[in-house]
């Protein structure tokens, strides 16, 4: 924590000391995506579309070799169907199950450094960069009586790189790709009576976009697919004195290994 906390701390300084020469620009976008969450042992997927906004502010100190900070923040939210089974704890038996309308939301913060390789005036550049991201999902699997709430967190490292080639006449190509070094999560359960907190460990994910703009004067407007992905092993064991009283014996419960995956579109405009 102490490690989030400094990478946070030198982030503001930077984006500070950075903006001083107004050399920054601010963005905001309308998302829209296909989300799709699985755990391919137990054949449990649940799936729909998302749609949200996010935003970006960016600050660059081009007198000091083009070292850049950036914020960003982003909220997705949009129903998806639950397509599994359940399983009744005292007999073991299992029967197929699905349920749709479950309110699914994601919040996630990320703050860059890094360094643009090339000054802003050259045709093609590129922008390495290294960041701490968060990202908190909630799943309302609550809505009958075989569900319940969940509520996951996750703390990374973003590692990737951008490029920009200005095109003729106003337009830009931005590709971006990114490797998510996981530092930790939990997953919340909310089951009658207790709430349990699994730990997770292990996993990483994966992200890349291509952004296509257009440069108007003091506005550009840009359009960008992107694709995002998350891939986590089995949590820890934990007990639960809620699923030790129905079955009449001590039991634990784990998160499965898990991934999600998302493919979306941004529409938006950077000042």
């Amino acid at each position: 924590m102490k490690k989030i906390l400094f990478l946070i701390s030198v982030f503001f300084y930077a984006a500070a000391v950075f903006s001083q020469d107004k050399n920054a620009n601010f963005s905001v976008a309308l998302e829209t995506s296909s989300y799709t969450y699985s755990e391919p042992s137990l054949g449990v997927k649940l799936s729909g579309p998302k749609y949200g906004i996010s935003a970006e502010y960016l600050a660059r100190n081009a007198q000091k070799g083009g070292l850049f900070a950036a914020a960003q923040l982003g909220f997705m939210t949009g129903n998806v169907d639950y397509n599994g089974y359940v399983e009744n704890i005292a007999t073991r038996v299992v029967t197929p199950h699905s349920v749709g309308g479950i309110k699914d939301y994601y919040f996630e913060g990320r703050f860059l450094l890094g360094f643009a390789a090339a000054d802003s005036g050259s045709a093609s550049s590129f922008w390495p960069y290294l960041g701490i991201g968060y990202r908190r999902l909630f799943n309302g699997m609550g809505v009958d009586a075989y569900g319940y709430d969940r509520t996951s967190t996750y703390i990374y490292l973003p590692a990737g790189v951008r490029a920009r080639f200005k095109m003729p006449r106003g337009w830009e190509l931005s590709p971006s790709a990114e490797y998510n070094i996981f530092l930790g999560g939990t997953q919340e359960s909310a089951l009658p009576g207790e709430t349990i907190i699994k730990n997770q460990d292990e996993g990483y994910g994966l992200r890349a976009s291509i952004r296509v703009s257009k440069n108007l004067g003091r506005a550009a407007f840009f359009l960008e697919p992107f694709y995002r992905y998350w891939n986590i092993s089995q949590s820890d064991w934990v007990y639960s004195y809620y699923l030790s009283s129905v079955a009449g014996t001590p039991m634990y419960a784990s998160e499965p290994a898990n991934n999600t995956t998302e493919f979306g579109l941004k529409i938006g405009a950077s000042f």
